[in-house]
């Protein structure tokens, strides 16, 4: 876990910052799961995904977030552009357009809708 939290720091992935007065913090906490070689030994331990969602004048947001990672939907494609924007101007993000692959899945859009296989 040490090795993957000090990657995190050597690539300026993130930093610790102090909350000030005006901002409004999100409480979380880092939830590992622990895979293991065939002999039953530790090989690393893999950070879980979080979800957070926004519901706000019928309109529902979702941010899927895995590390550094961000899957942005939602029910509306003006809230997907705005969140995207704010987010652009507060981080240096890339923005990889319509979903390929995320999380080991492989997702096909079609005129039925989309399709999920991994």
């Amino acid at each position: 876990m040490a090795k993957e939290f000090n990657a995190l720091f050597a690539n300026d992935t993130w930093s610790p910052v102090l909350a000030s007065e005006s901002s409004n913090t999100v409480a979380y906490k880092w939830i590992f799961c622990t895979k293991r070689l065939v002999d039953g030994s530790i090989e690393r331990w893999k950070a879980y995904s979080s979800l957070f969602l926004r519901n706000f004048g019928g309109v529902t947001i979702f941010v899927l977030v895995y590390v550094d990672d961000l899957l942005v939907t939602s029910s509306s494609l003006q809230a997907i552009y705005g969140l995207t924007v704010a987010l652009c101007v507060n981080l240096l993000i890339n923005d990889l357009g319509k979903l390929h692959f995320f999380l080991g899945i492989k997702a096909l859009f079609n005129s039925g809708g989309l399709i999920l296989t991994q």
